[in-house]
């Protein structure tokens, strides 16, 4: 019966050491499995919840001020279609009929005016441009001129010293 016992006993430590060997790799594969999900979802460049609860948040604000405007902007295209609706239907005399063949020639007249006053200012305001660039350029030659000047005149400062140094150096001895 020992002998049976022994097999046994060798059989139950291969098969317990199977186990640990298969729970150690069970571990590994996961591991592995848990680091590929990762690098994945890193690399897919996601955002985090609250984030998108901010953004979720200003698209639905966004959406009811669109849907407000809509409201506002097709209000005023129906109060803006009723007011011509209004106009036309009064009808003109023959008296009326004459006005607006006056009207616009006194507006060709006004036209031709402001026009004629846009190009005077135009002009005014390119002389008056031109101007200040020649005075510009004037100030700039004259200072360059002066800067010139006093440059010529240290130059001259400086020459006119150096020989006064040399006059009050002392010769060396000749040995």
């Amino acid at each position: 019966m020992q002998t049976s016992n022994r097999i046994l006993d060798d059989l139950a430590k291969v098969a317990n050491g199977a186990m640990s060997t298969v729970v150690g790799i069970k571990g590994e594969v996961e591991a592995m499995v848990r680091q590929q999900m990762e690098r994945f979802l890193a690399d897919m460049d996601l955002i985090a919840r609250d984030e998108f609860e901010v953004v979720k948040a200003m698209a639905a604000n966004a959406r009811a001020e669109q849907e407000k405007l809509e409201k506002k902007v097709a209000a005023l295209e129906k109060a803006l279609a009723a007011k011509p609706a209004t106009r036309q239907a009064k009808p003109r005399s023959a008296s009326k009929a004459a006005a607006p063949k006056a009207a616009a020639t006194k507006t060709a007249t006004a036209k031709t005016a402001t026009a004629k006053t846009t190009a005077a200012k135009t002009a005014a305001a390119k002389t008056a441009a031109a101007k200040t660039a020649a005075a510009k350029t004037a100030a700039a030659k004259t200072a360059a001129a002066k800067t010139a000047a006093s440059k010529s005149a240290a130059t001259k400062t400086t020459a006119a010293k150096k020989p006064a140094r040399a006059a009050t150096r002392k010769p060396t001895p000749k040995k």
